[in-house]
């Protein structure tokens, strides 16, 4: 019983199913297989990352510590009340000073006093200038500037300008200027590069709005520096971002202050600034708070000095008038209960007067006092009742009596206050104490050079990853059998691994003279890469079993798929199976195939086509097996035309006559209409498709073109497939693991 016997890749697989899941071991050998552009792009940011730590201008920091002791009113009338004061009014806490130490009142002061509205940079030159510049450490036998190196324009080291005022136009204000030395001791100030003022060093210079003094200036003629007046505004907004205000620990009072500038020096002294000033604002602060209530006292004493005469003259009137008055003990517990209360009053008066420049009337201090004042009136309206009771001459008595001594006692207690809060006044030591004075860090906080570098290699690496991942997504190179089968509808003829030796040696025949490798000779004979070919002879022998012309199409999508590799290998194996072999490199255009076997290019195809010589005469015949070659000949200016010639349809009727097998290697299908014409001529066709360059798109536009013109390809083949990987694992990778398991020793 007869039995067909079908190739390999002819028989039925079963369907492709998508597989949503990442698969990890894929997802690594499509990294490993790009591993060179992920090392570059690691390389390339980290190379980057480390030139930016090298190069950046370092920072420094200095810090300083002050403490906040709780407010304790220097007004002695409202020690009782702050204590009593649920608000803390009177205790602003260390939120509030940090506030304090960051508003434009204290920091302004430290603008105006160091003249940090006027900025001076040194002009340097691109990238590296600044790194230049700053790296310049003259020794004592040195000169304080360094020698000019490409342009005395710009500042090589050393250079330095210092200005004491600078008056700009308003338009000016937060714009670039220059200032360039013209001599040993003179300069000239441009805006937009025109001269509006010009001096000599140590001189005041006005011209209009414009004035300047510049007290310092150390460079080569021609040096310039870049000069700008800041706002008060933009002046305090750049100090507050290098400015860092925190409390140390929690409710500590104790606030740290923190300084960030490229000058270390310059940190310090800014920092140190603002830790004064704002020791001064507050003791100011307390200072004015007492000198404002001495003067309120000031201007109650008069009117009390007069109200004490009034009463004291009222009262020896009265006595003179009605003579002496028996005053029993009822009474005078009465007259004393009444000046109590009446001296309460008073206070409170003097209280609410100053509450209510501080206070609004619903704030909870001030509506306790208001509350204490109440209970008092009713308390001094219900003596009063009682007193109504007396005869009228001790009422009138008790009056007078009464505001005598209220009068005296109200008289007494502000001039003695007076005198307290003068010597308060006189002591003021504040409320802030400076624990620590500014202090700088030696090494710069910034950059973190190691910590720059690792992030730089970890961003390079994600960078890399990140590249290869989307190039593989957009490009949908083929990576698998059985989706190029599912999305080509084409089955796959032969998968041919990847040889890394073949590959370097192939890269090192960059020449176009010099012979590229065979794969016999770099692998042995039971490689899984001859195996391929050999089934491949297979598949095409029972291709071409029924088919009148034994020629064989080998073509691919675009160049750089190995179409040339597998015409010839295909050649060299099919003839080791005692069949006669003809190969004809038909890319006139780039054919390469005479590298291969170290011959010249010419004479041969195209010479044929021309008609300058019978085909037999330039064939070349290889090895001890009965494979010929036809090379593609000189470069015609015509191809297509001399394959579309009549002599090229004779020539392969008059090889399948001859030859048991005829390999015409064709131009890429995408690239030149040349494969359509030789397409038409064979007998069967086949697409070289390579693993990891060729796209799923790449192959179904050529069989597309190639339908488009009557051509129906056979099959495929997969070309330098990594078996190292999953990728062509369906059905694909697990015959290399049995052909590379299945081998033998051949008898001697």
């Amino acid at each position: 019983m007869n039995q067909q016997v079908l190739p390999e890749a002819a028989l039925p697989q079963p369907p492709y199913q998508e597989n949503d899941e990442i698969d990890l071991r894929e997802l690594f050998a499509a990294l490993a297989a790009r591993k060179w552009t992920i090392f570059s792009l690691t390389a390339l940011v980290l190379l980057l990352s480390a030139a930016y730590a090298i190069f950046a201008t370092p920072i420094y920091s200095s810090d300083a510590l002050v403490q906040v002791e709780k407010k304790k009113p220097s007004l002695p009338l409202f020690d009782q009340l702050a204590a009593m004061d649920p608000s803390g009014a009177f205790d602003t806490g260390a939120e509030a000073e940090i506030e304090i130490i960051k508003s434009r009142f204290v920091l302004g002061k430290v603008v105006d006093s160091l003249g940090l509205d006027i900025q001076v940079q040194p002009k340097t030159f691109p990238l590296i200038g600044r790194y230049v510049f700053r790296t310049y450490r003259p020794e004592a036998d040195e000169p304080p500037v360094r020698d000019p190196w490409l342009s005395s324009r710009w500042a090589w080291g050393g250079e330095k300008a210092q200005l004491s005022l600078l008056n700009v136009p308003d338009d000016w204000v937060d714009q670039n200027l220059l200032l360039r030395k013209t001599g040993a001791d003179s300069f000239e100030l441009l805006a937009d590069d025109e001269p509006v003022i010009q001096g000599r060093v140590g001189e005041f210079i006005q011209q209009g709005p414009w004035a300047i003094k510049v007290e310092q200036l150390l460079g080569h003629d021609g040096v310039r520096f870049a000069v700008s007046k800041l706002s008060p505004y933009q002046a305090i907004s750049n100090l507050l971002d290098q400015l860092t205000v925190k409390e140390r620990g929690k409710k500590t009072g104790v606030i740290e202050l923190s300084y960030l500038d490229p000058d270390a020096a310059r940190a310090r002294a800014i920092l140190n600034e603002i830790t004064q000033v704002y020791y001064d604002q507050n003791v100011r602060r307390l200072s004015q708070e007492a000198a404002n209530s001495i003067a309120f006292i000031k201007t109650r004493l008069p009117e009390l000095r007069r109200q004490l005469t009034e009463a004291e003259v009222a009262l020896n009137r009265f006595r003179q008038q009605q003579g002496t008055v028996a005053i029993d003990e009822e009474t005078k517990a009465v007259i004393e209960r009444l000046t109590e209360v009446e001296r309460k009053l008073q206070d409170i008066g003097l209280k609410e007067a100053e509450f209510s420049k501080r206070f609004r009337t619903d704030y909870p201090i001030y509506r306790a006092l208001i509350e204490q004042k109440d209970k008092l009136q009713a308390e001094r309206a219900a003596i009063e009742k009682q007193i109504k009771k007396f005869p009228d001459r001790q009422q009138e008595l008790i009056r007078l009596t009464r505001d005598v001594q209220i009068a005296n006692d109200v008289y007494t207690q502000l001039l003695a206050k007076q005198q307290e809060l003068e010597v308060v006044q006189a002591s003021t030591v504040g409320t802030v104490r400076i624990l620590d004075q500014a202090i700088t860090n030696p090494k710069p906080v910034k950059p973190k050079k190691p910590l720059i570098v690792a992030i730089g290699g970890m961003l390079g690496l994600m960078l890399g990853v990140g590249v290869v991942l989307v190039q593989r997504m957009l490009r949908q190179e083929i990576h698998n059998v059985a989706q190029l089968e599912e999305t080509t509808g084409r089955p796959v003829y032969a998968t041919i691994p990847e040889v890394p030796a073949l590959v370097k040696q192939m890269r090192r025949s960059r020449s176009k003279e010099e012979k590229l490798p065979l794969l016999t000779e770099v692998v042995a004979n039971d490689d899984p890469a001859l195996e391929s070919f050999r089934s491949l002879r297979t598949a095409v022998h029972f291709a071409l079993l029924d088919d009148a012309r034994p020629v064989l199409a080998v073509t691919g999508p675009a160049p750089g798929v190995g179409k040339s590799f597998v015409s010839v290998h295909l050649g060299l194996v099919a003839a080791q199976g005692e069949a006669k072999v003809l190969l004809i490199d038909a890319d006139m255009r780039k054919g390469h195939i005479e590298r291969y076997f170290g011959l010249s290019r010419s004479p041969g195809l195209s010479e044929v086509l021309a008609g300058d010589l019978p085909w037999r005469d330039a064939l070349h015949r290889l090895g001890p097996n009965d494979l010929h070659l036809l090379t593609a000949g000189r470069y015609p200016p015509n191809p297509a035309e001399l394959l579309m010639h009549p002599r090229f349809q004779a020539l392969l009727d008059e090889a399948r006559e001859t030859f048991d097998l005829v390999i015409v290697d064709t131009p890429p299908v995408l690239a030149v209409t040349d494969a359509v014409i030789i397409t038409h001529l064979a007998g069967a066709t086949l697409l070289v498709c390579r693993a990891g360059v060729t796209e799923y798109g790449e192959a179904t536009a050529a069989l597309a073109r190639l339908a488009q013109n009557g051509v129906n390809v056979k099959g495929l083949i997969v070309n330098a497939l990594d078996t190292r990987s999953r990728y062509g694992y369906r059905y694909g990778n697990r015959y290399y693991y049995s052909a590379s398991r299945y081998r033998y020793q051949a008898s001697a």
